[in-house]
């Protein structure tokens, strides 16, 4: 955890990081017991004032709810859609309920993955309505195209929202495929999926990506040492 604040610091050429969360994606409620250590790092990070709030990202239902609970957290980045894409531990209605606890006892929160990673773009003014009906929080959204934030920009710029007067909605649907010549059926990819996407049957030589679980976070491209996860 050391190193990664510092590799932060580093490459943002900065003298200290607003937010750094410990990221959990799949974690229980007995995350900060767990990762002790490195939720110790934060800490002291915070304390000497290279980090201004410490927090967690998480798709757990019961570590936001146990984020709640923990004095020491600033800041909680949930997973939510109105799909329930990617929550862990609990349904859509639990994790509404364990935001309202973060927000009752003043952490703050933003929220992740409102369009399902992508899935629920078709849907994007009910499922982004559906996210700002939790309450007046920052929406955390994917872009990879100019096109994107300029309709993000558009939709967000004045409320109630003129929809006529926004350009095209892009719904062009991508997923993650993993290219059979250039894997090396390692794991690593089947180990670190937050969302347990990724899977071998018996029988089968090398991993396949279940497009209905994928939430194209792309953390399996990172943690390929073969570069053999593409989007198509």
């Amino acid at each position: 955890m050391e190193q990664a604040v510092l590799e932060a610091l580093q490459a943002l050429e900065v003298d200290y990081i607003d937010i750094f969360h410990l990221h959990a994606a799949r974690a229980d409620e007995t995350v900060f017991e767990q990762r002790r250590g490195a939720w110790q790092c934060l800490l002291d990070c915070k304390a000497k004032g290279i980090i201004k709030a410490v927090g967690i990202s998480t798709h757990s239902v019961a570590a936001a709810s146990r984020a709640a609970e923990v004095d020491e957290v600033d800041v909680v980045f949930p997973i939510i859609n109105q799909a329930g894409i990617g929550i862990l531990h609990g349904s859509v209605t639990e994790m509404k309920g364990a935001i309202g606890q973060c927000l009752k006892q003043e952490k703050g929160v933003y929220l992740m993955k409102v369009l399902g990673g992508g899935s629920l773009v078709s849907d994007f003014h009910q499922a982004v309505g559906f996210a700002r009906e939790i309450g007046r929080l920052s929406l955390a959204l994917g872009m990879v195209s100019e096109a994107e934030v300029e309709y993000n920009l558009a939709y967000f710029k004045t409320q109630p929202v003129d929809l006529a007067s926004l350009p095209p909605l892009l719904t062009e649907v991508k997923e993650f495929q993993i290219i059979d010549w250039l894997c090396k059926d390692c794991g690593t990819c089947m180990e670190n999926c937050p969302n347990g996407a990724i899977t071998k049957d018996p029988g089968e030589e090398k991993p396949r990506i279940n497009a209905d679980l994928c939430l194209r976070c792309g953390y399996c491209v990172g943690f390929c040492p073969e570069f053999a996860i593409r989007m198509v």
